[in-house]
């Protein structure tokens, strides 16, 4: 820095002159250089580059100022409450303001227009009603014309009938067990060949007063090997009435010498009853030559 006194070349941050004392004029400091910034990758350069020597986009000759922090939205002050009152209460913020839609007038031709539709309507309606209805089978409006009055028929007497009256179903009269009565006979020949057959006929006679049913015929005897009955049974059904008699054939094959005795059994049920009854005929003999 020189002296603008005696003209002498002092250093530039020297306050006074070295050689005669004089305070020195203080120089105002360069400016700052501004900083140069790639806009495509932010890396400095000096300035008079064309490009950057980084990533070698080209470079524009003006500077590009270092990037702003992003400011914030400002927030109006809060509104002023006197201290007094305490703490001022919460306020909501006002509801946004609801957007006003023009109001749409119907046009009057339009009214016109719906009045005389309906009024069409409406006639056609009432000449099908009137036109068609005969054809569809529908009612038709009661008219003024008078209505000629039935005339009045009599109404015949009600025939009454008698209900028919039940009739009695016939009580079946008891039955007499006491005027029962039966007997059985056996008929054979006194005398059977041996290696012959014979047939016994037992008989059984209804002598009382009670019809019997259910009958079963038998042969009792103690003949061993020296006959052969068949069959063991006889039960033929059916009903005897008082009076008629039923009878049964048996087989006799005579096989061995000797005399036999035999009787016959049949038994009965009476009829209408839970009664049964055995009757059984006299012991005969047969001799087997």
């Amino acid at each position: 820095m020189k002296c603008t006194r005696c003209g002498f070349e002092n250093r530039p941050d020297a306050r006074f002159c070295k050689q005669c004392g004089q305070p020195l004029a203080v120089q105002p400091a360069p400016p700052p250089v501004e900083e140069m910034l790639c806009p495509a990758c932010g890396a400095s350069y000096k300035p008079g580059a064309r490009f950057c020597s980084r990533c070698g986009n080209p470079l524009t000759t003006g500077a590009m100022p270092p990037p702003q922090p992003p400011t914030q939205p400002s927030m109006p002050p809060p509104p002023s409450y006197p201290p007094e009152f305490g703490t001022p209460p919460f306020q909501q913020p006002p509801p946004p303001a609801a957007a006003a839609y023009p109001s749409r007038r119907v046009p009057a031709v339009v009214w016109v227009l719906g009045g005389v539709v309906l009024v069409l309507c409406i006639a056609l309606l009432a000449v099908g009603v009137f036109y068609l209805g005969p054809k569809l089978g529908l009612p038709l409006p009661a008219q003024g014309a008078p209505t000629a009055t039935p005339a009045a028929t009599e109404t015949p007497a009600a025939v009454t009938q008698e209900a028919p009256q039940p009739t009695e179903t016939p009580v079946p009269a008891p039955v007499d067990v006491a005027s029962f009565g039966a007997q059985v006979t056996v008929s054979l020949p006194p005398t059977i060949s041996l290696g012959s057959t014979s047939n016994v006929t037992v008989t059984i006679s209804n002598t009382g007063g009670v019809p019997l049913s259910e009958l079963r015929y038998q042969l009792f005897g103690e003949w061993g090997n020296v006959l052969d009955v068949r069959p063991q049974l006889i039960a033929p059904g059916g009903q005897l009435e008082p009076g008629q008699s039923a009878e049964a054939i048996f087989t006799l094959e005579a096989r061995e010498a000797g005399t036999v005795t035999l009787r016959a059994n049949v038994t009965a049920k009476i009829s209408g009853t839970s009664e049964v009854r055995a009757i059984s005929s006299d012991v005969v003999t047969i001799q087997i030559q």
